[in-house]
């Protein structure tokens, strides 16, 4: 049963994500648990295509100590090779968002 560590709990949050945030997730997501098991929430609006593309290889080969979330607060594009990498789970927001809109969890883990 693996233990989740202070350091092994990775947060990035920023409303736009670009290569260079991509880049630092996936160094972050990348590095060995300490206590067991790696938790890494990755918080967005809007990711580039670039960002997206280059955090495919990671969603595709994600260690079996290590689990992706991925927070969209917004209405967001993501692809569909994003998408059909993740489970989606619809959230009710309670922030301020147009009325209809949902925010959404995408989560990834070694299968």
């Amino acid at each position: 049963q693996g233990v989740i560590g202070q350091s092994d709990t990775v947060h990035i949050a920023n409303q736009s994500m670009g290569m260079e945030d991509v880049e630092y997730a996936i160094e972050q997501i990348q590095k060995k648990a300490e206590g067991g098991v790696k938790v890494v929430f990755v918080v967005f609006d809007q990711m580039s295509l670039p960002a997206q593309n280059s955090f495919l290889k990671t969603l595709e080969d994600v260690a079996v100590d290590t689990c992706i979330f991925l927070y969209v607060s917004r209405q967001t594009t993501l692809l569909s090779t994003v998408l059909s990498r993740v489970v989606a789970v619809e959230l009710d927001t309670i922030v301020d968002t147009v009325a209809d809109e949902k925010s959404k969890i995408f989560f990834s883990y070694a299968k």
